[in-house]
């Protein structure tokens, strides 16, 4: 758990030379988070009772005795992007993460996932279980019995993206329970791949990558069972990837623009588009790329490009969102009015194509097979859509530019005669004989 002030303190099994670290927050200079040794002024972390939702988890073993030094969470993460957060065991992370004590206690605040797991690394062992927002309140001491983990492990293919000579560069493979909003864990891989510890029951393994749909699978772990092996998955491509070359549909289900609007993306012709589509929650988190997409618009825009936002309200009203674009505003743009239009969509779940078990956010992701926030689309002057555009990729060399560039280099088609008809044909025929007899 972070402190206000960008500490946390980590425990010192895992960390003897660095008991507490800082971690520093994200800037606009600073884009990933470092982890420095704490300054000497450091008063430790806020008491957990603070939080808004914190509860007690009693984590035991098969014979009923308490189990010590199980890392308790709302969710176990395996990452491959060190910066993010410390890993505690061979990159599976814990969030947030607390050691149970001699009794088998451990106290967790903000659990944002609906449940809770439990995992001790050298007994081996691990517990997953689902929590109601009435146990989150209550009282009550939840007891989790950690039984002998399975390793399960997996692999994805992607045939159809491979037949366009693509490869799956980044993946990431959900564990559900329930319904598949309970996620207590999550394995990224840049190798197509995925490993959990699992105790034995059944769960549901939802499984997407860049330019992928999500898949679902569902295993069964035995008990006593050691190693499972889960057949090879096939991700079909994202809607995204289907959409390249084909005009870009129109901005459907928008409740309000910023900074001007509406626009008709038809009326852009002749333009290159990038659609920025981010993320408003109620507590005023945003989730969103604008700050890296400032100095592409401020090099490119007298080249023809416009930026449009498409910011997605994760709550009813709009009444913050002023304040939020104030807060990128500032740092970002030096406190100018931004000279990018934001479309406000808000949050309408409708079933997805792919997938009658799944929905998408509301219409416009849906329709542009968008399956994660942030996301930026390319739309070439023709109006056809080019594809994916991270600014974030390769922003120390040319290579973010160079996709860009390419689009931007070409010229809007003029539009073709249409092809002669009989009657077109016979009157310039008769236009050429009267022209011959003068």
């Amino acid at each position: 758990m972070l402190h206000d002030q960008g500490y946390a303190v980590i425990d010192e099994k895992q960390f003897t030379a660095t008991p507490a670290v800082r971690i520093q927050p994200w800037t606009a200079e600073n884009r990933n988070f470092r982890v420095e040794r704490r300054p000497s002024t450091f008063q430790g972390n806020p008491p957990i009772g603070k939080a808004t939702n914190a509860f007690t988890v009693r984590v035991v073993d098969v014979d009923g005795k308490p189990v010590e030094g199980a890392h308790v969470a709302g969710i176990a993460e395996y990452r491959i992007s060190p910066h993010q957060f410390v890993p505690y065991d061979s990159g599976w992370t814990y969030f947030p993460n607390v050691l149970s004590d001699g009794n088998g206690m451990a106290r967790i605040a903000d659990p944002y996932n609906r449940c809770v797991v439990a995992r001790h690394v050298e007994r081996k062992l691990v517990a997953v279980r689902s929590i109601s927002p009435q146990q989150m309140k209550g009282t009550d001491v939840l007891t989790l019995t950690m039984q002998p983990q399975c390793t399960v492990s997996g692999k994805l293919t992607a045939k159809e993206l491979t037949a366009r000579n693509r490869k799956l560069t980044w993946s990431n493979v959900y564990v559900c329970l329930g319904d598949g909003m309970e996620r207590p864990m999550s394995c990224m891989s840049e190798k197509a791949d995925y490993h959990f510890y699992l105790p034995p029951g059944t769960f549901t393994l939802i499984a997407y990558a860049t330019d992928t749909q999500h898949v679902r699978k569902t295993i069964t772990v035995k008990p006593g069972q050691e190693k499972l092996e889960v057949e090879p998955s096939d991700l079909p491509p994202a809607g995204l990837v289907l959409l390249e070359g084909k005009p870009a549909p129109e901005l459907r289900g928008v409740a309000a623009w910023k900074n001007g609007g509406p626009i008709k993306l038809s009326d852009l012709r002749g333009k290159v588009v990038i659609l920025a589509f981010s993320m408003q929650w109620s507590g005023g988190r945003y989730h969103g790329i604008m700050p890296d997409l400032f100095p592409v618009y401020g090099k490119y825009h007298d080249q023809g490009l416009v930026i449009i936002e498409v910011r997605l309200l994760g709550f009813d009203s709009n009444a913050t969102l002023e304040e939020r674009i104030a807060e990128i505003k500032k740092p970002f743009w030096k406190d100018r009015d931004l000279p990018i239009s934001i479309a406000v969509a808000p949050m309408k779940p409708i079933l997805r194509k792919s997938d009658a078990k799944a929905k998408a956010p509301c219409p416009i992701l849906e329709d542009y097979g968008v399956n994660g926030i942030p996301t930026c689309v390319l739309i070439d002057r023709q109006g056809r859509v080019v594809g994916r555009f991270d600014p974030r990729s390769n922003r120390h060399d040319a290579g973010r530019d160079a996709v860009l560039e390419k689009v931007i280099k070409e010229k809007p088609h003029e539009p073709s005669a249409p092809a002669p008809t009989k009657e077109t044909r016979a009157t310039d025929a008769v236009a050429t004989m009267l022209v011959l007899y003068r």
